[in-house]
């Protein structure tokens, strides 16, 4: 696996996802966090084109303390 280092100096890989192993793969750049808890997170674009359906949800802490729900795929 081959990234690069943006200019805010994050580090990006490219990913590549498919729905299913009859569809066509779609290559998403992934910024690796350094608090990375095994979980990929995408934008709602990339979800809505992948057709992904909801299996749950997880709370998330902002960092500003207040708590929210996301769905989780």
């Amino acid at each position: 696996m081959k990234g690069i280092v943006d200019n805010g100096g994050r580090a990006l890989v490219p990913v590549e996802l498919r729905r299913s192993t009859d569809t066509d793969t779609t290559t998403f750049q992934v910024w690796i966090d350094t608090g990375f808890t095994g979980d990929l997170v995408l934008p709602t674009a990339a979800i809505e084109d992948l057709q992904l359906e909801p299996s749950g949800s997880v709370d998330a802490i902002l960092a500003d303390g207040s708590q929210i729900g996301l769905s989780t795929l």
